[in-house]
């Protein structure tokens, strides 16, 4: 096995939270006050805001709504809300717990238009969606001082609640269209069109808004469960017009929801492999997850290796030439500590609380599983030795041939604190493991034989997809399609008449049980919650994450070969036509090492959710947290290398460079440092940095000020190769500096409570501009653009000429609030006094004005055009402005007449008398009638700020 010929996607351990670090220590028969209660056998029940940090966890018929911490994305033991939920109506039945009817069985977060909402199913039939706004208004007005609200939120409503008569599963949302779906175990699917927004208020008076359903349409599906349905969010489908779906006989069907041919809309059915029990459901082919993937989120690779994961001169096991199939099964081995076994292992010498495992709880449970023989060294990691992949498939149907079937078990250990101090034998021969699929049938094989007995556990071959309709799939919609069934995953092409007629378009693209893992004998029960039922979708990372409810994870990146790439030479039907859509395995998570150390839970999983990392701008830096029933969290960061995003088409999704920029930074020895994750930046080189008059000192990561900075790399690396470890700032004060601090840690900016909070940010503005920082320069450009927008205020006089004798003509600053100034004077009744003063003093400002305008394209129609009307009223107005300036120019020299009219020591004496009484009466005048001007036009804060410099500068 060589090495692997792409840039592997970088996913790190950020944090690890035990039941006991979350809500403090507990023993057996304890009373749990204070820990949720779980509700077992659901699909995924955790999910993240795209646009808050809030993560959303179902306990029950209620939603937790807790606020992670960064960097680890530890959760507090109290949540920051609690949405509640009561039925829609009175008696309901549930399916799985008759004592917890209204419990929930899958939740999303999703944007639904404009809003994005927590969407959930119940076991009741009920189907609820709630604004996510509405959330944070709740957290914040629990947040302001003496308010005595408690964690549960009656205020929070449902913006959409309906009742589907039987247990709910399925959930799917059309963003564009504004579109939610739902199956239930009525083998159907409804179709719900929401309208627009209306305001009502409740019995208490409390307002609240409602979106009614305009539309509700009944759909059939067969004759099984649904757990699984999904609309097309891509972009390709704007009127959400196709449906999959998936349920546990192993059927999917494509709907086509603009049929008008009564409640049968499928248009195409299919299934992968034979089904071999005739029945409602089929345990080995049931469905469990489908979605349609965007064809921009697909990575071009330039080799047929680096597209599925193979080393570089690596072969596709089994292939012999097939284009029809690519089965990846034995690419999972080539990732580290994919397949060690998970068991419990005798706690390390360094004493209680060396690791995570001396903390858990001893009823945890565990994941899949790989035959391993006897003596086999991957029991203990993996070998030093490493093995062709051909030779592992031949040794595992050797091994394979000579395993006996062994049984579930399901026993129970000691439940004692003290039973986790005990000792456990290092050594993985004297543990007792279960096979993975101990079954005698299995996916895609015949009844005689057992899946764990050919190559190993792991073929894709006998399950090629049969269409039962010779149309094709969506019209030709243009995006691939993602099917995972209890423990394999199918990658279909999108169907293209002009190569292939019909549904399928080969190849397919396979991995048969890639999450498999021998068990300890005694966690043996974990089996029974063995299916692909979570997924997340990262489209802006080309990323899918795909996981078990036993416990794992799979981490697939999306490839594309386009119709230029050479294939190996034994592949005989060389796909050259058409870019060809793969997928390869980059790791599994938790890694090998965090369930050596004992840093996984011994228990099924509860939901896996991803957002953008908060305080991040951009979506180059992504979070996967992973919740156990044991409420214990493991959390991850997930980037690509050097910052690149999905596929070679994904401009539209992230911020994009241009090939001739990318190429020039590339070989510039000025360009930005490559991004890295938090913890490779924190070494142990420290520098001091004294700030201000005062000498204020601060201790920094030199890695890190360096990585961020260019300013600070020249000061701390010299051309010598000397290093500088103290550095002065005395020009710099503290308050923005400490903004800076907090941003090179945590990498956020502060939101302005008040326009006098802008000041510290228009210094770290100019800070980040002269120590040559991108990206701060972008986040404070957006906290103060977004500020002056939900304000709905204007930047005032004396903040542009801050920004203005302290800026090149460049500057982004300059351009943003010069482009405020000028919609405010534009749009504007008249031109405020302090501002036509200023424009007459400040050329450079008035250009720029003129320059932002002339940029905006008006219509020809919103333009007055002078040369088409009277020109009586442009004589008038000058008239008026003539008269007005003659007469402040005969009071003025009134004043001087004055002045000039008394000699001697009298004179001197009353002159500066009458000076001081008429300046202060004029002054006092004239500033009593400017502010009052000024509040009778509502300028913004800061406005008589500016009058009285004005002035000053003026009488000066």
């Amino acid at each position: 096995m060589g090495k692997r010929s792409f840039d592997e996607l970088s996913v790190v351990a950020t944090g690890v939270q035990t039941l006991e670090d979350r809500f403090g220590k507990r023993r057996r028969y304890e009373d749990d006050d204070g820990v949720p209660p779980i509700s077992q056998w659901r699909c995924n029940l955790t999910a993240l805001s795209q646009t808050h940090n809030l993560y959303f966890v179902a306990y029950g018929p209620s939603i937790y709504v807790y606020v992670p911490q960064f960097p680890t994305q530890a959760l507090l033991p109290e949540p920051a809300l609690i949405i509640p939920s009561h039925p829609s109506s009175q008696n309901l039945l549930g399916h799985l717990d008759p004592r917890t009817p209204h419990a929930i069985n899958s939740l999303l977060v999703q944007r639904l238009g404009n809003d994005e909402v927590v969407a959930t199913t119940r076991d009741d039939g009920d189907v609820e969606a709630v604004l996510v706004r509405h959330v944070v208004q709740a957290i914040a007005r629990r947040a302001e001082p003496d308010c005595l609200l408690g964690l549960v939120a009656e205020e929070v409503k449902a913006m959409f609640q309906a009742n589907v008569g039987i247990s709910a599963w399925g959930l799917a949302i059309h963003s564009e269209a504004r579109v939610l779906a739902t199956s239930s175990n009525a083998c159907e699917v409804r179709i719900f069109k929401f309208g627009l927004m209306c305001e009502h208020a409740d019995d208490d008076g409390d307002e609240y808004e409602d979106r009614r359903a305009d539309v509700t349409q009944r759909v059939l599906n067969g004759n099984a469960n649904i757990p699984c349905i999904a609309f097309c969010n891509t972009g390709d489908d704007p009127t959400a017009r196709w449906l999959l779906t998936t349920d546990i006989s192993g059927y999917c069907r494509v709907m086509d929801l603009h049929r008008a041919e009564g409640a049968d809309v499928t248009v195409q059915q299919l299934r992968f492999g034979r089904s071999f029990f005739g029945g409602m459901f089929d345990r080995l082919n049931a469905g469990w997850a489908m979605m349609f993937l965007d064809r921009r989120s697909f990575r071009a690779e330039r080799t047929f290796q680096a597209a599925i994961g193979l080393a570089e001169h690596g072969k596709l096991p089994g292939s012999r030439g097939r284009m029809a199939t690519w089965d990846l099964s034995d690419t999972v081995d080539l990732v580290a500590g994919s397949s060690d076994p998970f068991v419990r292992r005798k706690r390390r010498a360094e004493g209680r609380g060396s690791t995570r495992a001396q903390r858990m709880d001893v009823t945890e449970a565990s994941s899949d599983a790989e035959p391993r023989s006897e003596g086999d060294d991957s029991l203990t990691g993996r070998s030093d030795n490493v093995e062709t992949t051909g030779d592992a498939v031949e040794r595992r149907e050797m091994q394979a041939s000579d395993s006996q079937d062994v049984s579930m078990a399901n026993t129970s250990s000691d439940d004692s604190d003290e039973s986790i101090e005990s000792d456990f034998d290092d050594d993985d021969d004297d543990i007792s493991l279960l096979v993975d699929d101990a079954d005698p049938e299995d996916e895609g094989t015949e009844a005689t034989t057992s899946f764990s007995a050919l190559y190993g556990g792991k073929r894709i071959f006998g399950n090629m997809p049969y269409f039962y309709h010779s149309t094709n799939l969506c019209e030709d919609l243009p995006c691939p399609i993602l099917h995972a069934s209890v423990k394999n995953l199918y990658l279909l092409q999108p169907s293209n008449q002009r190569f292939n007629t019909g549904a399928f378009s080969p190849p397919m693209v396979g991995l048969a049980n890639p999450l498999r893992q021998a068990l300890g004998h005694e966690h043996g029960y974990l089996n029974m919650f063995d299916r692909l039922n979570m997924h997340v979708y990262i489209p802006y990372l080309g990323v899918v994450v795909i996981a078990s409810q036993k416990g794992r994870a799979l981490v697939l990146s999306l490839t594309k070969l386009s119709a230029t790439v050479r294939y190996p030479a034994d592949m005989r039907e060389h796909q050259g036509r058409k870019t060809n859509y793969a997928m390869r395995v980059e790791c599994v998570l938790p890694f090998g090492h965090q369930e050596s150390e004992g840093e996984r839970a011994f228990a099924p999983l509860h939901g896996v959710a991803a957002s953008p990392v908060q305080g991040t701008s951009g979506r180059q830096r992504w979070r996967l947290m992973m919740m156990y029933q044991d409420n214990s969290v493991l959390s991850y960061e997930i980037t690509r290398p050097g910052g690149r995003s999905g596929g070679m088409g994904v401009a539209d999704l992230v911020a994009f460079k241009a090939p001739q920029l990318a190429h020039h930074e590339a070989h510039s020895k000025m360009g930005e440092a490559r991004e890295k994750p938090l913890h490779e930046l924190l070494s142990r080189d420290m520098v001091d940095i004294y700030v201000g008059a005062e000498n204020t000192h601060w201790v920094l990561h030199e890695k890190l000020l360096c990585h961020r900075s260019k300013f600070f790399r020249n000061i701390f690396y010299t051309k010598e190769g000397s290093k500088a470890h103290t550095f002065g700032l005395p020009d710099d004060d503290d308050e923005p500096f400490r903004l800076f601090v907090a941003w090179l840690y945590a990498e956020t900016v502060p939101t302005p409570k008040e326009e006098k909070d802008l000041g510290a940010l228009f210094d770290l503005y100019l800070m980040a501009e002269k120590w040559e920082i991108k990206k701060l320069t972008i986040d404070v450009l957006d906290a103060v653009r977004r500020w002056y927008h939900d304000t709905d205020s204007w930047p005032s006089l004396r903040r542009v000429q801050y920004i203005y004798g302290n800026t090149e003509t460049e500057s982004p600053m300059r351009q943003l609030l010069v482009s405020c100034v000028a919609r405010m004077l534009v749009l504007g009744d008249d031109m405020p006094v302090h501002w036509e003063k200023a424009l007459h003093r400040n050329g450079q400002l008035a250009v720029d004005i003129i320059m932002c305008v002339s940029k905006w394209h008006f219509k020809p129609e919103t333009v007055p055009d002078a040369r088409e009307k009277s020109v009586v009223p442009i004589y008038e107005e000058a008239q008026h402005k003539a008269e007005i300036k003659k007469e402040d120019a005969a009071e003025g020299q009134e004043v001087q007449k004055m002045t000039n009219g008394v000699n001697g020591e009298e004179h001197d004496e009353e002159n500066g008398k009458e000076n001081g009484e008429e300046n202060g009466e004029e002054n006092g005048e004239e500033n009593g009638e400017e502010n009052g001007e000024e509040d009778g036009e509502g300028e913004s804060e800061g406005q008589e700020e500016d009058e009285q410099s004005v002035k000053q500068e003026e009488e000066s």
